[in-house]
């Protein structure tokens, strides 16, 4: 009989089990830990597929865009900065693409000082409040690798906990920053206690305001922050009574994300693998495969542009090609290396002699574990939709007055 040291032991373990971890009172903190290891297949609606492969959720446009770009610091004039424009196209497959206009508003501001530590000059940023409006040394940031991380992260907090309590809003996260930094310690990312609370801070102060026409030409006009009512579990972070593992902070998702969430119209990916892959360009690549190649074969591949793949992630290209290729070429070996891809190549295009005239196309073959997972999860988005269907009011003759 296993042995209960604690109260937290005893939503984890059952005490009536057989010395081995087996189904828990509250088996949504880590799923693929607490069932036995004979059962392979599992309800995608827990967030995972089998022990090895936890599942998480992406959803269509949003998680398409350029929201996030390795260039984090914005260029600033006294203290203020323009807002960020972008513009493309999206082919999702043969038949179906839509346009796009980004407008990013960084409002994330912070002070910056420089010392000397080593005999080396390093620099330390300290977030600005908006009552102060004019800073001497003040720095814009924009949500880069590092918020990615953590927002992904907190959609995670949030699905679990609306799993484990009903009543719970899917859209909504509560957490501490220690739960938030064992959740990210858990895939590999050690952040520390300041560079989690810069990151909510950068989420929280920037603005997207979203135009999206589709290939059927209907448009879609949305404004929002990364997260919303972000309220902090303390202030006083120098204090003697701040404590990072019990003072709760609160916020709400992104409300393209948490409208996707309330309407089941996701799309289940191997979140597990997402947040181990250290290359940034891996992981927007296997998000692009995850939404975008849903009926993916072992043995036909997946043709994309370099210059396509990079332009989700930075905001502009590198004019020596070689670097680009270089990012492309680790982020490929990455996804084969965790087992996305079974291999792929890559063709030199040139026609002409500027830097967006020459690329590579990319062509990217997948592993029977990926083919698996997209069947499973295109399975259970249609299964979704049906049920969305059969659920949604219909309108009735007597009632045509009414509308």
């Amino acid at each position: 009989m296993a042995k209960i040291k604690n109260e937290k032991q005893k939503e984890i373990f059952d005490p009536n089990d057989d010395g081995s971890p087996g189904i828990g009172i509250n088996t949504l903190i880590r799923p693929e830990r607490f069932l036995k290891s004979n059962d392979e297949r599992k309800n995608l609606a827990f967030g995972y597929q089998n022990r090895f492969n936890l599942l998480g959720h992406v959803a269509d446009f949003v998680d398409q865009l350029p929201l996030t770009s390795v260039n984090r610091q914005v260029k600033t004039e006294n203290g203020r900065c323009d807002p960020i424009t972008t513009k493309g196209k999206i082919q999702q497959s043969k038949t179906s693409y839509f346009t796009y206009s980004l407008t990013i508003t960084p409002n994330a501001r912070f002070a910056r000082t420089h010392f000397f530590s080593a005999g080396k000059e390093r620099y330390s940023y300290e977030p600005i409040d908006h009552d102060i409006q004019d800073h001497p040394n003040c720095v814009i940031f924009r949500p880069g690798p590092r918020e990615d991380l953590v927002e992904k992260a907190l959609r995670r907090i949030a699905r679990r906990q609306a799993g484990s309590d009903q009543r719970h809003p899917v859209y909504k996260a509560g957490f501490t920053l220690y739960m938030l930094r064992k959740e990210l310690k858990s895939y590999g990312h050690d952040i520390r206690w300041s560079d989690l609370r810069d990151a909510l801070h950068i989420l929280s102060n920037t603005s997207i305001f979203i135009t999206i026409v589709t290939h059927d030409n209907k448009t879609i006009h949305h404004q929002t922050n990364f997260i919303n009512g972000m309220t902090w579990g303390s202030s006083a972070t120098n204090s003697d009574l701040y404590n990072p593992e019990y003072d709760r902070c609160y916020c709400t998702l992104n409300e393209l994300i948490a409208y996707r969430l309330i309407e089941e119209s996701y799309q289940a990916f191997q979140f597990d693998i997402y947040m181990r892959l250290t290359s940034f360009i891996a992981r927007r690549i296997l998000v692009t495969l995850s939404l975008e190649w849903r009926n993916a074969h072992v043995q036909s591949g997946y043709k994309r542009s370099m210059n396509e793949l990079l332009l989700r992630y930075q905001s502009k290209l590198n004019p020596r090609m070689f670097n680009d290729y270089r990012l492309i070429v680790r982020a490929l070996d990455e996804l084969v290396a965790m087992n996305v891809l079974s291999k792929y190549t890559a063709e030199k295009i040139t026609t002409g002699s500027k830097r967006e005239d020459k690329d590579y196309e990319v062509i990217m073959y997948p592993t029977a574990r990926f083919v698996s997972t997209q069947i499973e999860s295109i399975g259970d988005r249609t299964m979704r939709s049906e049920r969305r269907e059969l659920n949604r009011p219909t309108l009735q003759p007597d009632d045509e007055n009414e509308f």
